[in-house]
């Protein structure tokens, strides 16, 4: 796809367009359906990685790519955990008034 259509417009165009499926999501009539839907814009997501992470590392100097590529990385887990922290917190904990 970067062949066609250059590593910045593909990562955009797929991003995009993830976000378009996440929106969407909710309004899916059925589980299954969601289901197939959330696995699409997972493998598009999960594609857009690489590109992504040649674009950062085509923007930044010789001597810190090692660096930004770390950090890229540590932001992207960190969001992940912290988004999983607040998620299983708030189904962990106990129900008031029960």
């Amino acid at each position: 796809m970067t062949a066609r259509f250059g590593l910045i417009q593909s990562v955009v165009l797929l991003r995009v367009l993830g976000t378009v499926m996440i929106l969407i999501l909710p309004l899916m009539p059925s589980f299954a359906l969601a289901s197939t839907f959330y696995i699409l814009r997972s493998v598009l997501s999960r594609g857009t990685q690489g590109a992504s992470s040649a674009l950062s590392t085509s923007l930044t100097r010789d001597k810190r790519r090692g660096f930004s590529v770390s950090m890229n990385s540590l932001v992207i887990r960190m969001s992940s955990a912290m988004l999983y922290d607040r998620l299983f917190r708030r189904f962990n904990s106990p129900q008031k008034g029960n």
